[in-house]
């Protein structure tokens, strides 16, 4: 499968473009910078509310409060997590990430079109391959993140969470870091759609909060005013993580079809505008 897509010109283009970018965001000097802010915000993160909040779980007076709770509110899935320290990162990462990969893909391609070195790199690929590289580029590095914090929050879990199977929380771990590589798609593609018509990166930040605030405000709208389908209401970009939270790790690899087909439909209106674009 590999040699077939790199064997047509514009998945080659598209494998080429994505390394190349790796590469410029890990040898520039905001990866020392950006990586060394990473490792402090993570640590704190698994310091404190990591930490602390899994002592809190682990009493049994407030995990009876917090199950008695969770069933009211229709969240048991809470309470299908075998270690709270997972508990606790997942909660985390799953709203974290979203902004921290918004943050990232704003340099996307706003940098070049303002160099003009996009004139350049589209005398050799089409305008489609370079989206798609660079779309490809920032999920991966944000995937890698994800793994590395999913790493750490395991090993923090078999070391401290001597009541759970091992194989359990291994397990477990599995399958919700597919969940959140897979969940941050839809916002680096997002970031590619607003990169087409923002002149720089911080106006792709802006208007990429912006549009995702009025995307979820009118699916909203039309699935409890207009049309009161539930239903929709997993459609918006907040939607599907919210019922990730109440479902539990045990079905989020059965409902990874909804974010992949966010960004499907995203990436596909990113690139009508990116054809339409004149650079």
């Amino acid at each position: 499968m590999v040699t077939g897509f790199t064997g047509n010109p514009v998945g080659r283009h598209i494998l080429l473009l994505c390394l190349a970018e790796l590469r410029r965001i890990v040898l520039s000097r905001r990866a020392c910078t950006g990586s060394l802010a990473f490792a402090i915000v993570w640590y704190l993160i698994f310091r404190y509310p990591v930490s602390m909040g899994a002592d809190f779980l682990s009493n049994p007076n407030f995990r009876q409060a917090f199950s008695a709770a969770a069933s009211t509110t229709g969240s048991s899935g809470l309470l299908q997590w075998p270690s709270p320290h997972w508990l606790i990162y997942w909660l985390a990462a799953l709203y974290l990430y979203p902004i921290f990969a918004v943050y990232l893909g704003a340099q996307q391609l706003v940098p070049d079109i303002q160099s003009g070195f996009i004139r350049y790199l589209l005398l050799r690929t089409t305008r489609r391959a370079l989206m798609l590289g660079r779309f490809a580029a920032h999920w991966l590095l944000v995937a890698a993140l994800i793994v590395v914090t999913s790493i750490a929050a395991t090993l923090m879990s078999l070391y401290l969470q001597t009541s759970a199977s091992a194989w359990l929380v291994t397990g477990t771990a599995l399958s919700a870091t597919l969940g959140l590589v897979v969940s941050v798609a839809p916002f680096v593609a997002l970031t590619s759609l607003v990169s087409t018509f923002a002149r720089s990166p911080r106006g792709v930040l802006s208007l990429t909060f912006i549009v995702w605030f009025v995307w979820d405000l009118l699916i909203s709208w039309a699935a409890h005013g207009a049309l009161e389908s539930t239903e929709l209401a997993r459609w918006t970009l907040g939607g599907f993580r919210l019922d990730w939270v109440r479902i539990g790790p045990d079905h989020v690899l059965s409902d990874l079809w909804r974010p992949v087909v966010l960004t499907g439909a995203i990436l596909l209106v990113a690139d009508w505008l990116t054809r339409r674009r004149a650079v």
